[in-house]
């Protein structure tokens, strides 16, 4: 149980507080079980004398879509441990969830408060004290040290997964100044119509065409000297903002990511529909290979003017749903929304994740890295 309580927040990305987390364990044989899907919602949302017996039973549902033979559940309560028994949110919410997984072979539910962890109903003092084992004992794990070996970190808290804007400096000035000579470029191009509508003047296409490689090529430079521990240039940062405005621009973005992110081929995607071929055979995505692609997204958008950087944070959204990093992907696209409300990306990413729909890879992946 400590090497599972150490490894939830590296799952989320982010350490848990007022949550219920809730864990598939998929049976692989007698003796062993594999970590599936993880959901976390919010003890109020669970306790809602309404709409909490609802909830609970939809995240049930998805677990046993998962294939969850047992279930861990854990709450995280800023309060001493021994307070949460009578803690009335809790008891709300673990009745909800007690109604709803009669149907798992065992659920063993933990908390991690403010004094300390331990299971929820142990109350032997040698096992689980009133106050919670220490929580200085979830830091020296196993899973931690491999985790920070992987490259994986925590934030504090849930909204710290959102993209926070460059501060004020040389680098966003020069960024700011390359988004506004890129838009003025494109402007007189004459094919701003045709960057919103998709449609291409007569005697334009060309021009377009060859504006949206140039594009592309850009791209993949700066994906390149992030992969060779490069810094990218906040002017040319600046000027894909303005690239990834285009449509076809920013699906070639993403199903680059999706299909080979290694290979670098953005411009051999460049078409208005380029998104639906990562569809087609998709397999678990590699974390290290996106890794240069979500960080460059991330200085798009942490460089980009304000309100200007929904583009970059549609594009994050939906690579974060695909990489099955649920938490991060509803972050993201609530920003992008804020931004633009329209935003036909984020607003597929919110109905994906509401309904509970998982990356197309997951049934075939078989790796247990599903969130």
């Amino acid at each position: 149980p400590r090497e599972m309580l150490a490894y939830i927040p590296y799952r989320l990305g982010f350490r848990p507080s007022w949550s219920v987390v809730l864990v598939s364990l998929q049976p692989v044989r007698r003796d062993r079980s594999r970590v599936g899907l993880v959901v976390r919602v919010d003890i109020d949302d669970l306790a809602d004398a309404d709409q909490g017996l609802s909830l609970a039973r939809s995240l049930a549902g998805h677990l046993r879509a998962d294939g969850a033979g047992d279930v861990l559940g854990v709450v995280y309560a800023d309060l001493p441990r021994e307070d949460l028994r009578d803690h009335g949110p809790w008891r709300r919410a673990r009745a909800h969830l007690d109604a709803a997984l009669p149907w798992a072979a065992s659920v063993a539910v933990w908390a991690v408060c403010a004094t300390g962890y331990g299971h929820v109903d142990c109350a032997e003092d040698g096992c689980c004290p009133a106050q919670g084992r220490p929580l200085a004992e979830l830091e020296g794990t196993c899973v931690g040290a491999e985790m920070v070996l992987r490259g994986a970190g925590v934030v504090r808290d849930r909204q710290d997964l959102a993209v926070r804007p460059a501060p004020s400096g040389a680098a966003r000035s020069v960024a700011l100044r390359g988004a506004r000579d890129e838009r003025a470029r494109l402007k007189r191009l004459g094919e701003v119509a045709a960057r919103a509508t998709g449609a291409v003047e007569p005697g334009r296409g060309g021009r377009l065409r060859g504006w949206r490689t140039e594009g592309a090529e850009l791209w993949d430079r700066l994906c390149t000297v992030l992969t060779d521990g490069g810094t990218p240039p906040p002017r040319q940062l600046g000027r894909l903002v303005v690239f990834l405005t285009d449509r076809a621009v920013r699906d070639a973005v993403v199903t680059a990511a999706m299909v080979d992110p290694g290979a670098r081929r953005t411009t051999e995607v460049l078409e208005p529909t380029a998104v639906e071929r990562a569809f087609d055979g998709a397999t678990a995505p590699s974390r290290a290979a996106l890794a240069p692609v979500l960080q460059l997204l991330t200085e798009v958008a942490a460089h980009a003017p304000r309100g200007a950087a929904a583009p970059a944070l549609g594009a994050l959204a939906y690579l974060a749903w695909w990489l099955g990093d649920g938490a991060r992907a509803d972050v993201l696209a609530a920003q992008c929304v804020a931004e633009d409300p329209d935003h036909r990306l984020a607003r597929l990413v919110q109905e994906a994740l509401a309904a509970g729909v998982p990356p197309m890879w997951v049934d075939g992946a078989g790796d247990g890295r599903r969130g």
